[in-house]
């Protein structure tokens, strides 16, 4: 009488930092999004390049943002606002049905994203109401209390510092991430939403800048961890 053949027991599959479970591509953002759509996505970070520093674009630093004489190196585009919402449109549809967004943004843009979406009428709606729910924007993200990035550097004796960017009324030595639900989940790891962290060192001068920001690398395996499986 034959007997089935019992399968070999696959060794499991161990993800080191060099096999980051992770979609990467140079294209068109919207394009894309929609290839992604129904994709159920664990989660996405993000920094879309959002356009409110351009009105800084003639004063201090910000000149480099320009392309003229004064620039040292040429910039990228941005998007509108309402092309962000539908970017963030674009998130929604390919994350799974419980899932999480973490996209970075400055103040200005969490403000005027939220007014885009109207999360603060969703706002209203809940303040004097006794409950723990996060308001929901159009597209169907809560919006939780944002992370904040608090940028550092770290001096020749090793000391860390904050470090200061652009700003005319206090200096920024922050930027936001916005944390936004799809569905109702738990996160896979808790966190504190304020991050210590040295910007990341530019390349060696002459090296090709592969990306137009960075972001440290710290903060990206905290929220990974948070928002999908080992």
């Amino acid at each position: 009488m034959a007997t089935k053949k019992q399968p070999k027991k696959r060794a499991p599959i161990e993800v080191t930092p060099s096999m980051p479970p992770v979609l990467a591509s140079e294209a068109d953002c919207f394009a894309f999004l929609a290839s992604l759509k129904g994709a159920r996505l664990q989660g996405c970070l993000t920094d879309l390049p959002y356009p409110t520093l351009e009105r800084h674009r003639a004063r201090g630093t910000t000149t480099r943002l320009a392309s003229s004489d004064k620039s040292s190196n040429p910039w990228f585009g941005t998007l509108t606002i309402p092309q962000l919402a539908d970017a963030l449109a674009g998130v929604y549809d390919a994350l799974d049905t419980n899932a999480y967004a973490f996209v970075y943004v400055d103040d200005a843009t969490a403000l005027l994203l939220a007014h885009e979406l109207g999360v603060a009428s969703a706002l209203g709606a809940l303040t004097y109401k006794a409950t723990s729910e996060a308001p929901r924007d159009r597209i169907g993200f809560a919006w939780w209390n944002p992370g904040t990035w608090v940028k550092t550097s770290i001096d020749k004796a090793g000391v860390q510092k904050l470090r200061g960017g652009m700003g005319y009324h206090g200096v920024a030595t922050t930027e936001r991430i916005l944390i936004l639900e799809k569905g109702k989940s738990q996160l896979h790891e808790r966190f504190l939403n304020a991050f210590c962290a040295p910007r990341p060192k530019r390349k060696p001068p002459g090296a090709t800048l592969q990306g137009a920001t960075a972001k440290p690398i710290e903060i990206a395996e905290v929220l990974a961890r948070a928002m999908s499986a080992p």
